[in-house]
């Protein structure tokens, strides 16, 4: 196995993880740093029930597509403060 499978495995196994502790609390956003993070961001693009609100060159807002309506005009409405 070479290095680049093994590293493309563990971010798999990351990110699988991560989706079951989101599951579990029922997170609706996730808020990731483009470069610290750039593996979990990369897993998500691929995930078909997480879709990006919102990016920018320092950050990526996921949000569960089963709640699009539950966006950034949502979160204002309640308050909430979101990039535009």
């Amino acid at each position: 196995m070479m290095r680049d499978d093994i590293v493309s495995t563990e971010t798999h196994y990351q990110g699988k993880r991560w989706l079951q502790m989101l599951n579990e609390f029922d997170v609706r956003f996730l808020a990731l740093d483009v470069e610290m993070d750039r593996a979990l961001v990369e897993f998500f693009q691929t995930q078909p029930e997480w879709t990006i609100d919102c990016r920018d060159e320092e950050s990526v807002l996921f949000v569960r597509a089963g709640n699009a309506q539950t966006s950034r005009r949502q979160v204002r409405m309640q308050g909430g403060l979101v990039p535009a």
